[in-house]
């Protein structure tokens, strides 16, 4: 099947990711100039992060002490302090770095006095200065810098200081890390002089698998003009969607959308001169009823899309809401997102019976700049062969639409919404074995702060799924998870803040960027059935359930007094007029704009459209406020008080959809690993004798990074990054 050949636009929003691990030369790593700071005995891994900068590191087992070395090495260009950190994203909100440098340079450029260099211990909340923690928990080894510009230093951490949000807890899995450099000693901006990798410092750097031969299909957007469609709610926020027939791209290859097919690298193509545009891309695969002939047309908000005379490579240009049934992401991309790579026996499955994709892109035109187009999307590698495991991606919606939050207010440094629980009882039931994790992504907007996806597991707080200390809206990721399996029974809680200091009105939730959203989600194997959890709130008002009516009302409940008087109301429905439920019920327009979602809201004379209000009335008090009660707050009517406690909380996926939040646990306490005390061998120092040179090959070290490519996506090595956005 070669379909490398056939470039087809199409759009895949969510799920880029996977970190870029530097490159090395490994002769370079321990070579004569090297090898007179670091020991290949001592520094058990290399990696190159730039043609002329090296990374060294190893870890010390607990009886070691639980700590670990990390050292640095700039062969030229280095004139000041230089720093390397570790970070929740790419960006440096959240980050904490170990900064090298002398504290009064007395012109000895040459001299590798530990007494003039000091390593600090510092932390960034923003892009701004990085502060000073308070805990120091490094230990500098050694540190040099010469007339021509070479640099070396090496640093002892603690594998745990438990000092958050200050500093990240080292951790065996890939995580984000900078480098940054300055022009002098004393601590300031940085300039261009940074950079970003991927590093899994208990493990030697990983090598990507090669796409040569692969076959490929580019789902990439046809030069759409960047231009809101006409419905669309905001100029400045174009959503705009491109279908794909999979028929039609393996026309003449001898296989049709009825194959399944393994995904297993993904490559973001983002179009130069539009990049800064394209806010998030998601692909999302569409399961239409019958024989692909029609959509399902439940959904009122959803895109109108004419499957009969659906084009392939066709745009629809208002595409805010996704048409009906295209719902099951494929992949994601946003600001920052990298390559996704899966392990050896997984796949993300396409095909399958289901012939039509749809890329949803959002864009983001702040200034109305004309003119733009777009050619952005995603080269997919296929498998040549079917894989053992399908991958999906879980997601945890805990607020993404209006209804589901209220208003946040202005003016708050830390809003912390109320959690979103996925409880114990719901995961035994949709989940039929244990998880496998690959990574996590969190989706806020603009004022996020932090997210978390919290996991419970038999009445343990066991921690956060990622740490990620500062949410950055520029630099969302998917990242490799400390946690390797989620169980049957784990409960998740779904948590974000934000800083609304900023904001000039009180902040809805919504599509738009200048809206705010709580979303995240899990990239995993095997794929489950039921992969969607959405927090929902009960709509049932609990006291209109539990009281009687006043007035000339107070023979009904409360309930179906408000249902009677107003159905804007009753709903909470912002409408441009009111009107009362014998008026609904009596409409021509009832069964269009109503009837098709509510089941017996009216009596039966609405057939007739001769209700009166005592009909109407009596149809609520006995029929549907009943049903609505019980179905929205777990509520009996009144007068039968028999159920007064309400359900407060609800989970879309789950088998009972709603439920009393549990309360969430404390979270767990944190050890301590590491005893910066503890001695090191004079080698490891920078302590480096001529006999040490001597009796040492240049043969390379355990772990050495040698090619300029992105780390394997694997349960250990896997690192994506997702920018979700609806």
């Amino acid at each position: 099947m070669m379909l490398s050949s056939k470039k087809l636009a199409a759009q895949l929003v969510w799920l880029s990711c996977l970190l870029a691990v530097a490159s090395g030369q490994g002769d370079a790593c321990f070579d004569e100039r090297s090898s007179k700071y670091f020991s290949k005995n001592d520094w058990k891994y290399c990696q190159q992060l730039e043609p002329n900068l090296f990374m060294y590191y190893a870890p010390l087992v607990e009886d070691q002490g639980g700590n670990v070395m990390l050292g640095l090495h700039a062969t030229s260009d280095t004139t000041g302090w230089t720093a390397l950190a570790l970070a929740g994203n790419g960006g440096m909100k959240g980050a904490s770095q170990i900064v090298v440098r002398r504290d009064n340079d007395n012109g000895n450029g040459n001299d590798n006095d530990n007494t003039d260099w000091v390593a600090e211990d510092r932390y960034s909340t923003d892009y701004s200065t990085p502060l000073m923690d308070e805990s120091q928990d490094v230990k500098l080894l050694f540190a040099d810098q010469t007339d021509e510009g070479e640099t070396a230093w090496g640093v002892l951490l603690m594998i745990n200081p438990c000092d958050e949000p200050f500093d990240y807890p080292i951790e065996d899995k890939s995580t984000y890390m900078h480098w940054a450099a300055g022009s002098d000693h004393t601590f300031s901006f940085h300039g261009n002089k940074r950079g970003q990798f991927h590093a899994n410092l208990f493990q030697a750097p990983q090598v990507v698998p090669s796409t040569e031969g692969l076959d490929y299909i580019d789902f990439v957007m046809p030069n759409v003009p960047v231009v809101v469609g006409e419905g669309g709610t905001d100029p400045t926020n174009p959503y705009i969607c491109g279908f794909f027939d999979l028929d039609e791209i393996y026309a003449g290859s001898g296989h049709s959308s009825q194959d399944k097919i393994h995904a297993i690298h993904m490559t973001p193509v983002i179009a130069e001169t539009s990049k800064k545009y394209v806010h998030h891309q998601i692909l999302y695969e569409c399961s239409f009823g019958g024989a692909d002939s029609q959509f399902d047309d439940d959904d009122d908000d959803a895109t109108p899309v004419d499957v009969d005379n659906l084009q392939h490579l066709q745009i629809v240009p208002e595409c805010e809401s996704m048409p009906p049934n295209c719902w099951e992401m494929k992949y994601g991309w946003a600001v920052g997102g990298q390559d996704i790579i899966l392990p050896d026996d997984v796949g993300i499955p396409f095909g399958e019976g289901k012939r039509w994709l749809a890329l949803q892109v959002h864009y983001y035109n702040p200034n109305l700049d004309e003119g733009v187009t777009d050619s952005s999307g995603v080269r997919v590698y296929i498998s040549p062969e079917v894989r053992s495991q399908d991958a999906a991606i879980m997601e945890f919606d805990s607020g993404t639409v209006a209804y589901q939050r209220p208003p946040m207010p202005m003016g708050v440094a830390n809003y912390e919404l109320p959690p979103f629980v996925v409880p114990s009882s719901c995961t035994s039931s949709v989940w039929n074995q244990p998880l496998n994790i690959l990574g996590v992504f969190h989706h806020l907007h603009r004022l996020g702060r932090q997210m978390e996806l919290v996991v419970e597991r038999d009445g343990q707080n066991l921690g956060p799924l990622r740490k990620e200390f500062g949410y950055d809206f520029n630099h969302q990721t998917i990242e490799e998870s400390p946690f390797k399996e989620l169980l049957p029974g784990d409960q998740i809680v779904v948590k974000c803040s934000y800083d609304t200091t900023s904001a000039t009105k009180n902040v809805s939730f919504g599509e738009l960027t200048q809206d705010e959203m709580c979303y995240g989600g899990v990239l995993y194997y095997p794929r489950q059935q039921d992969d969607l959890f959405h927090y929902y709130p009960p709509q049932a008002n609990p006291s209109s359930c539990s009281a009687p009516g006043t007035g000339e009302w107070a023979n009904v409940s409360r309930c179906a007094q408000a249902f009677s008087e107003s159905v804007p109301k009753f709903f909470d429905y912002e409408m441009p007029f009111d009107f009362d439920a014998v008026t609904m019920c009596n409409a021509d327009w009832f069964e269009s704009e109503v009837g098709w979602f509510f089941d017996d809201i009216c009596p039966t004379c609405q057939a007739t459209q001769n209700c009166t209000v005592e009909e109407v009335a009596t149809h609520a008090q006995e029929d549907f406020c009943v049903r609505w009660c019980s179905e929205n707050a777990n509520l009996s009517l009144y007068p039968d008080l028999s159920r007064t406690d309400p359900h407060d909380t609800g989970a879309w996926g789950c088998p009972n959809e709603l439920f009393k939040a549990p309360v969430p646990l404390d979270p767990p306490v944190c050890e301590t690993i590491g005893d910066l005390s503890l001695e090191i061998p004079e080698s490891a120092a920078g302590n480096r004798t001529d006999d040490d040179l001597v009796s040492e090959s240049f043969s390379g070290a355990d772990g050495v990074f040698s090619s300029p490519v992105p780390s394997i996506l694997s349960a250990t090595t896997l690192i994506l990054l997702f920018t979700a956005s609806f």
